[in-house]
């Protein structure tokens, strides 16, 4: 992971229970944590209301990230072609996608630091926006048509952190009723 350029912020160590785990900072100083769980990783399944739906890395140079995380990862690269996309990259293991990286706008990426950008599953876009209003966040990327048909939003907690919320039906199975 240094070879690559990351750093280390928390070395392993054991968590009683858990697991071993650590935190590491990308080239650009992204942090990411790692686990090595004892009960091993949980099956991939669709997120619940209120589960973790998406990662986005939001990047001064996707191409550069993207690389690094194939390099300490093992992820498979593929530029994403989409229209209206919001990132430049998706990473995928075991054929599924699992975040996207993006270059910050030019005017932008002075005044953000690159970070990961966790993206929670929310049932009504609105009414979770308006929530978190309430309860004193601030809205940072108000839901609009070419952001996924506005289905997605950024917010942040009254002490800045930054969480998008992404409004996701659960797909559909078997035929007709």
């Amino acid at each position: 992971m240094t070879q690559a350029g990351g750093r280390i912020v928390a070395a392993p160590h054991d968590v009683p229970a858990r697991g071993r785990e650590a935190v590491f900072a990308d080239p650009e100083g992204a942090l990411f944590g790692v686990i090595h769980a004892k009960a091993g990783d949980p099956a991939d399944a669709a997120a619940a209301a209120g589960g973790w739906i998406w990662l986005q890395l939001l990047s001064r140079d996707a191409h550069r990230a993207a690389s690094f995380y194939r390099s300490v990862g093992g992820y498979q690269i593929t530029r994403n072609t989409a229209e209206n996309r919001s990132s430049d990259y998706i990473l995928t293991s075991e054929g599924i996608a699992r975040a996207t990286v993006r270059t910050l706008p030019a005017d932008k990426a002075a005044a953000v630091q690159p970070t990961w950008l966790p993206f929670v599953r929310v049932l009504h876009l609105d009414q979770s926006v308006a929530q978190a209003r309430q309860l004193g966040g601030k809205v940072l990327v108000s839901a609009r048509p070419d952001l996924m048909n506005g289905k997605v939003a950024v917010i942040a907690d009254p002490t800045g952190g930054a969480l998008g919320l992404l409004e996701s039906t659960p797909p559909t199975t078997g035929g007709s009723r």
